[in-house]
């Protein structure tokens, strides 16, 4: 939709919203299409995750966050939350931790642990203290550092990733930032601070749960860096909406100011950690709440399609090339080879391809072992690759799962071997 679209619209009396509407439900429609000839529209819920039945939850029963790795988009190193300075779950209310596949396993992600935060469906929060975390000179560089790159903390509910929405327009972000930095106006530096406290918002659907019961169609969160003071706790963490606040922010550092602007340096700071917990109704049905994830990502198919088209065009007109020289080359020779005369008795020197045409098929003098391998391990890998296609075509394989998909493109591997051992064995024997 263009701009002169959407200014039409507005000047006929259409509502803002009802235009975003309309343009994200376009924008939904050409993930949602499935099918080879016929394209049958499905639900996004049905395409990432096939098979897949909706949870119920009985209202007043508890419910448990999975505390999922801390990870970074500039670094790429995920980190285990429970090793960084924070409040550690209730081991009471555990009931075992959740196994991890392979390829989780390969990208870090060993074990999914329980999140700190109790939570009851239906059942609202204010402002919870949790604990208090003595961060000690050592401990506060640590989270400075992580704040600088980026990294967020990332939780499961229901399979729902943690959201927090990055801008008005509705896109979203996964997992919730550690930190926050700020330029401070009166030194021109930089100033970093700590979330110690998320507002988590879980958006529910009881329509289509039966009595009792409801489905979780949402997983929001809000962070607050704000500074309890762990003697007056009240103060700060009541019934009132904990927010932002530039006077109430907890700075990572040891020193403080003093009203007589005399600088007091502390050897550790305590911090306390708090949540809050707020379930929103909708209407949004649970075949839908990943809608969500994929609005405002960039579309870049056209740009796949693209260089797909580039690479297809740079091997056809290098194929070409290499015809083109082989055919002038074979030619030449061949028109010298027909004018030669048979002359059995007169031995003449071979020239040209005839040079080495009995080289080309000859098993290697030395170490013909090393070749063989050779053969048979890029057999191996090309077999992988093509089964590993063709699975993911016929939806055996989802990509929304990427530790099990990085899983069974190593089984394809292992048992690629055969192939390899086979054809290895036929390269060394002939």
């Amino acid at each position: 939709m263009t701009l002169k679209t959407i200014k039409d619209a507005t000047d006929k009396g259409a509502d803002m919203n009802d235009i975003k509407a309309h343009i994200n439900k376009k924008n939904l429609q050409k993930y949602k299409k499935r099918g080879v000839f016929k394209k049958k529209e499905k639900t996004l819920s049905s395409i990432l995750f096939p098979g897949a039945s909706p949870e119920e939850y009985r209202i007043g029963d508890p419910l448990d966050i999975v505390q999922d790795t801390v990870d970074s988009s500039v670094t790429g190193l995920p980190l285990l939350y429970y090793r960084l300075p924070v409040c550690k779950p209730d081991t009471t209310r555990m009931k075992g931790r959740k196994r991890k596949n392979l390829g989780e396993r390969l990208a870090g992600k060993s074990v999914a642990e329980h999140s700190p935060y109790p939570l009851k469906v239906l059942q609202n929060k204010q402002c919870t203290s949790l604990c208090t975390v003595n961060f000690s000179a050592k401990d506060i560089k640590r989270m400075t550092k992580l704040v600088k790159k980026q990294y967020r903390v990332k939780m499961i509910l229901d399979g729902l990733p943690l959201q927090v929405q990055k801008s008005l327009s509705g896109t979203v972000s996964r997992g919730y930032p550690i930190g926050a930095r700020l330029v401070n106006e009166a030194t021109s530096e930089m100033d970093f601070y700590l979330h110690n406290h998320v507002n988590l918002q879980i958006q529910y659907n009881r329509d289509e749960a039966q009595d009792g019961y409801v489905r979780i169609v949402g997983f929001n969160a809000v962070p607050v860096s704000i500074n309890h003071d762990p003697r007056n706790l009240d103060a700060t963490c009541n019934d009132k909406p904990t927010v932002n606040r530039r006077e109430t922010l907890l700075e990572l550092s040891t020193t403080i100011a003093n009203s007589d602007s005399t600088v007091m340096k502390l050897s550790s700071i305590p911090v306390t950690y708090s949540y809050g917990v707020e379930w929103i109704e909708t209407d949004l049905p649970w075949t839908d709440r990943w809608d969500i994830y994929i609005l405002g990502q960039t579309d870049d198919s056209g740009a796949h399609h693209m260089s797909i088209v580039n690479s297809v065009m740079v091997v056809m007109f290098l194929g070409c090339v290499v015809a083109v020289i082989l055919i002038r080359a074979l030619r030449k020779d061949i028109a010298v080879y027909n004018d030669i005369e048979v002359d059995l008795e007169d031995d003449k020197e071979e020239t040209g391809w005839k040079m080495i045409h009995g080289d080309v098929f000859r098993p290697p003098s030395t170490k013909p072992m090393a070749l063989a391998v050779l053969v048979g391990t890029g057999c191996q890998l090309a077999f992988s690759v093509l089964l590993t296609l063709i699975m993911s075509q016929t939806n055996m394989l989802n990509p929304m799962m990427k530790g099990k998909t990085v899983s069974n493109i190593i089984m394809f591997y292992v048992f690629s071997g055969t192939i390899a051992g086979y054809v290895s064995a036929r390269i060394f024997k002939f």
